[in-house]
């Protein structure tokens, strides 16, 4: 299958558009660790993404409009959006 795909169907994927890594650390704990690891996934989760400033305002529009339609309170509507926006330069990738 992966052939096909690769020889008929390239033209639809994005190659290296998604690139995972991983590390091992010999006689590490985890939880010694996990902040790091969330540090990093922070700083790099959408990084290379092509998620636009468009883009976010469109998920957190259709997000109010889904957290109203299940009657959520719309102070904790506001705190989540607030919440999502607080990390729109991390999430686009930039920096203003």
């Amino acid at each position: 299958i992966e052939s096909v795909l690769d020889a008929q169907y390239s033209s639809h994927f994005r190659p290296g558009a998604h690139l995972e890594k991983s590390v091992i650390i010999l006689g590490a704990m985890e939880a010694t660790l996990t902040p790091l690891m969330e540090a990093i996934e922070a700083a790099h989760a959408h990084h290379g993404r092509g998620i636009t400033r468009h883009h976010l305002a469109r998920f957190t529009a259709h997000l109010v409009d889904t957290l109203q339609a299940l009657d959520v309170d719309q102070a904790d509507t506001d705190e989540v959006i607030e919440h999502i926006n607080s990390f729109a330069n991390e999430i686009t990738g930039t920096s203003y």
